[in-house]
């Protein structure tokens, strides 16, 4: 919903887009973290990434601000910078700060959807660097989530032209389909 439900409820529903900024609020006080795809009153888990710094970020830029952004911040914040592997923290997030993406290699938290994983990861670092910029922030904070939010760039496999999975040694490891030799069937 992050990219088309919410943003839309901004304009169109702005009491809906403020009460879902505001549960954010309540479910990251109550629950200890910032949900990742909250379903019904129960925090899930299950999305890679966290969406709701876009959330956040869209619904505050556009002046919907009857809700307390620095719970939200806060907890981004941690999400964004805490390195075990909970159903609260992002997965693979110690390889995604190490090599500037996350890796495909057995047995690492992301390793199935590593190339979605670093996209999702330096999008969310995006919102965080531009929230950050919103509230005043400290430029340190501001510079570290805009540079890992050009982390995308390192799953771009120039060879295939897609965003690919890559090994910890840095080899891209796209889909044999993906090789151009094979665009010619």
């Amino acid at each position: 919903t992050h990219r088309a439900w919410n943003p839309l409820m901004v304009l169109v529903q702005p009491d809906i887009a403020t009460a879902v900024a505001r549960s954010l609020v309540r479910m990251t006080q109550e629950g200890g973290s910032v949900p990742r795809w909250p379903l019904a009153h129960g925090f899930t888990g299950c999305m890679i990434g966290n969406h709701a710094g876009q959330v956040v970020l869209d619904t505050w830029r556009k002046g919907l601000r009857d809700f307390d952004v620095e719970v939200l911040w806060t907890g981004l914040l941690s999400q964004g910078r805490f390195t075990n592997n909970s159903a609260v923290n992002r997965a693979d997030l110690s390889n995604y700060l190490k090599h500037g993406h996350c890796i495909s290699d057995k047995g690492e938290p992301a390793a199935d959807y590593a190339a979605s994983c670093t996209l999702a990861y330096a999008f969310d670092d995006w919102a965080l660097a531009e929230l950050s910029k919103e509230l005043g922030k400290d430029d340190a904070t501001i510079n570290e989530f805009t540079r890992r939010s050009k982390y995308y760039a390192n799953t771009w496999d120039p060879l295939s032209r897609y965003f690919c999975p890559r090994s910890s040694d840095g080899a891209f490891l796209c889909p044999a389909s993906f090789a151009p030799e094979s665009w010619a069937a």
